[in-house]
């Protein structure tokens, strides 16, 4: 993403036109924003390692705020996107190809195991 959001907390006061995304707490009496830039105003950076103090619905405000922010990069930079997870897929391909060849050399291994076992026993 070309363009770092971060979300500020602040009191009911007027929001910039630029911030898209806004939610007001009536409980806890707090204006969220998650926008590109500083607001301005008294607002405070909430850092990501604090998001996990959220209530339920600001949680659910901020998953839907970023989920619609990742859909319109993802809209304005189809190619891109569609590079990183044709690069992703192909390497977890690879993974996953890598990880059955162990298995089954583990599996070969342990009846290559069992069989020399029983042979040795018969002399």
């Amino acid at each position: 993403m070309t363009e770092k959001y971060q979300l500020y907390v602040g009191h009911l006061q007027d929001i910039p036109d630029y911030a898209e995304f806004s939610y007001y707490d009536s409980v806890k009496r707090r204006l969220f924003l998650l926008c590109d830039r500083k607001p301005e105003g008294k607002f405070t950076p909430v850092p990501p390692e604090m998001w996990g103090d959220l209530t339920p619905d600001e949680a659910k405000w901020l998953r839907e705020s970023c989920r619609e922010i990742n859909r319109r990069w993802m809209e304005a930079h189809r190619d891109e996107a569609a590079d990183t997870a044709n690069a992703f897929l192909d390497l977890f391909e690879k993974e996953l190809k890598k990880e059955a060849r162990n298995a089954k050399e583990i599996q070969d291994g342990g009846k290559a195991n069992e069989s020399g076992g029983a042979e040795e026993a018969a002399h």
